[in-house]
């Protein structure tokens, strides 16, 4: 987990998280983002996706590039994207780019940041994990809580 202002992420070898605090990344921060992510994306044919927003959103072109950088049809077995937020205006927008998707092979759900058990069946990842992933989230979460 890098130390950036609005923006932590954590390569968990299953699924990659991804959160932001309450405002969006810098351009910086998105970029350091994609360059770990990137090697996690090698050699799969399904990747799993889980974002946590705290308040702050990446831009329209930040997140352009990271599509680019998943490039969405090269998963066979498809793209799992789990989406928390407390808010109910970025959980609309985040549907409504959900429905504009026409990749057959993406999977996205918004849920409420309280959902965590929800959001990690829907990406699924082995149950064994489960205790792994939430406690890393927590821990992001927490440094922006400490942060404050």
């Amino acid at each position: 987990m890098d130390p950036v202002e609005n923006l932590l992420y954590r390569d968990l070898g299953e699924v990659f998280l991804i959160v932001v605090g309450a405002q969006g990344p810098s351009d910086q921060e998105n970029d350091q983002c994609l360059d770990a992510l990137v090697p996690f994306l090698k050699n799969r044919a399904r990747i799993s996706l889980l974002f946590c927003s705290l308040g702050g959103m990446p831009s329209l072109a930040q997140t352009h590039r990271m599509w680019q950088a998943i490039s969405p049809d090269a998963f066979i077995e498809g793209i799992y994207c789990a989406f928390l937020t407390r808010s109910t205006f970025t959980r609309g927008v985040v549907n409504a780019m959900g429905m504009l998707k026409t990749l057959p092979t993406v999977r996205l759900k918004v849920l409420d940041i309280e959902q965590v058990d929800e959001a990690i069946r829907f990406i699924e990842t082995p149950p064994r994990k489960t205790p792994d992933i939430k406690d890393a989230l927590a821990s992001m979460q927490r440094a922006f809580r400490d942060k404050s």
